[in-house]
């Protein structure tokens, strides 16, 4: 449906008016201009007050003339105008629906780009929290290496510091049996040196060589001693 012309040859909805068409201008409703003057004259014309009384009676005096029927002539271009006013419709018509349909491919193709890159966010998003999932396990894996690894150490420094101590109190417990054996060594040079300084006994006479010797002898004086 064809909106009304506005000035400057175009419709309201945006498109040429068909008056503005090369193929209709210059011939268009020249039906219409003649339809319209066919309706004019008749004894009911009225004019103005300029005229003289003469021509006003002498119009009077005509002959009542019927309205003019449309002839062959002023149809045919009245026809061939809103023919050609259909094309330039149809023309315009089919214009705007070729524009609407690029204008629906090219929202199609936006719409699929959108779509295309929420996706890729969507899984960009879902590598990103992935990523930051494992950051948290490896994080919390090393922090429980690291104390395990520290425990371990703990317990390998308690154990070198037992062994340790335990080394230095064999250290000493094996200095003071030396400083013993020491003195039990002196102890046995000093009794073999009074042993060696003491007075040899006297020589038995011949009437009491063949005698047995007395029951303390002198090695057995020597070991009481």
């Amino acid at each position: 449906m064809a909106s009304a012309p506005v000035p400057g040859g175009r419709s309201l909805s945006g498109l040429p008016s068909p008056h503005s068409d090369p193929e209709i201008e210059g011939e268009g409703f020249s039906g219409e201009a003649s339809e319209r003057g066919s309706h004019v004259g008749g004894s009911g014309v009225a004019f103005s007050s300029d005229e003289e009384p003469a021509n006003i009676q002498q119009q009077q005096q005509l002959p009542t003339q019927a309205p003019t029927q449309p002839t062959r002539k002023n149809v045919a271009p009245r026809e061939q105008a809103q023919s050609q006013f259909h094309k330039s419709l149809n023309r315009h018509h089919k214009a705007h629906m070729r524009k609407m349909d690029q204008q629906h491919v090219d929202s199609c193709v936006a719409t699929n780009a959108y779509n295309a890159g929420q996706a890729r966010q969507a899984a960009h998003e879902s590598a990103m929290l992935a990523l930051q999932q494992e950051l948290v396990t490896i994080h919390r894996e090393r922090h429980e290496a690291q104390s395990q690894h520290e425990a371990r150490m703990e317990s390998l420094m308690q154990a070198r510091h037992l062994a340790q101590t335990q080394h230095k109190a064999a250290l000493l417990s094996l200095q003071e049996e030396v400083v013993e054996l020491k003195k039990q060594k002196l102890a046995l040079l000093a009794k073999e040196k009074q042993q060696i300084a003491a007075p040899k006994p006297t020589e038995p006479t011949s009437s009491t060589s063949t005698a047995p010797p007395p029951a303390g002898s002198t090695r057995q004086l020597r070991k009481r001693k």
